[in-house]
């Protein structure tokens, strides 16, 4: 009988990956309710292929300039000075990859590629006919924070509809009561204690970054989900979150409230008269902040000091022959200002720079807190001068 069984089996007819797509694509399009415009490409590909695609993320993250980014995470001890960005993350992208989506075409690397990770790829392309990625990178700030925004908003998407495929659910339908609630105690577990071990071999910034879209995007995405339905979730394609902040605390996202924008452009104006100029400009958003925080004091939650994120502008400057960075942040309150300048400075004491007349100085005015950090001692009043005469949201004067 059993002999019997397996003849047939091999006989049947295995599926083509064009019959897998074509089945997966009809429960996708049961569960997100949009449907495909066109049948996504499919074809084989290569794990080369998927690593020159991360290569490609790196820069929409970090900018077109990858150099200019090394330089600046090195500066602030996000990687270790050894460290080649581009090498690391391209090699650590090629592992262990199953398949991946680019440009209408969902490409297996292998052919084995259970159902549930084909469907979240192809998530992706759904989401891509009905709001273009390349139309969505437009209207992001070129800024750390803004397109890690993104980045999880739309592989939230694609988490969710894989667990709601795991769970045979449809549209609308909850996965459970608690479900909500399991994923966030997760994802505090984890960044406060599971990935500490996986940061013991990692750089702390991209083990963070690495699970935050699917991780943080995947609880913001149910979160909409829950309160008004898919509906709600493809208007957020619409009106997509602008930090990560909105990510962390979707309530922030459905109340409205914007990052605060911080114009440095009066202290550029000063210090390009003394021979330095900005290299590299960013905005690290609540994400970025924590992960500084907790790059540089191990073991210490980063919720407290991160928490309460308004804005930020962080800028590399060089010229005669050094560099320092201004990082000038705002927050909701005077006691977050306050709790994150206590961090800031804990900091700012572990980074002494080793050379005479440089140092680092973390300071406040109301909500806004502002660290310079290895910067020339000649150059402290003017700096903290042109400081303060930055613009908050186009108006108001920084500090004020």
């Amino acid at each position: 009988m059993r002999s019997a069984v397996l003849a047939v089996l091999l006989l049947a007819p295995q599926e083509s990956i064009e019959e897998r797509r074509d089945r997966i694509a009809g429960r996708l399009e049961e569960i997100r309710g949009l449907k495909f415009k066109e049948k996504l490409r499919v074809r084989e590909g290569t794990r080369k292929e998927a690593a020159l695609l991360s290569l490609e993320g790196l820069k929409d993250v970090y900018g077109a300039d990858l150099n200019m980014a090394e330089a600046f995470l090195k500066a602030l001890g996000f990687i270790p000075q050894s460290m080649k960005l581009p090498i690391a993350v391209t090699a650590s992208a090629g592992i262990g990859v199953d398949s991946f989506y680019t440009a209408g075409e969902l490409v297996l690397v292998d052919t084995k590629t259970p159902d549930d990770l084909l469907l979240y790829r192809m998530t992706f392309g759904l989401t891509d006919q009905h709001h273009p990625e390349a139309g969505l990178r437009k209207r992001a700030a070129p800024t750390f924070d803004a397109r890690m925004a993104l980045a999880a908003l739309r592989a939230g998407d694609a988490n969710v509809c894989k667990v709601l495929l795991w769970y045979s659910k449809k549209l609308g339908e909850k996965v459970s009561d608690d479900w909500l609630e399991s994923l966030i105690r997760g994802a505090e577990k984890w960044e406060r204690e599971d990935s500490r071990f996986r940061s013991a071999v990692m750089p702390r910034l991209l083990v963070r970054s690495g699970d935050f879209g699917y991780r943080r995007g995947g609880i913001f995405v149910e979160t909409l989900r829950l309160k008004g339905g898919m509906d709600l979730v493809n208007k957020a394609y619409e009106k997509p979150p602008a930090s990560t902040e909105h990510i962390l605390h979707p309530e922030k996202y459905l109340a409205g409230e914007a990052p605060v924008s911080i114009d440095l452009s009066p202290l550029e104006e000063h210090l390009r008269g003394l021979g330095y100029g900005p290299t590299y400009r960013t905005t690290l958003g609540e994400l970025g902040s924590a992960v500084l925080l907790e790059t540089h004091l191990k073991n210490v939650d980063s919720g407290p000091a991160s928490s309460g994120w308004g804005g930020d502008t962080i800028e590399l400057f060089e010229g005669n022959g050094m560099w320092f960075i201004v990082w000038a942040t705002e927050w909701d309150t005077e006691k977050d200002a306050a709790e994150f300048q206590e961090a800031a400075n804990r900091i700012s004491q572990l980074l002494l720079p080793s050379e005479r007349n440089r140092t680092n100085v973390v300071v406040r005015r109301k909500t806004a807190t502002a660290w310079l950090y290895n910067y020339p001692t000649p150059l402290q009043d003017g700096l903290l001068d042109a400081l303060w005469r930055a613009k908050k949201d186009g108006k108001a004067s920084y500090g004020e």
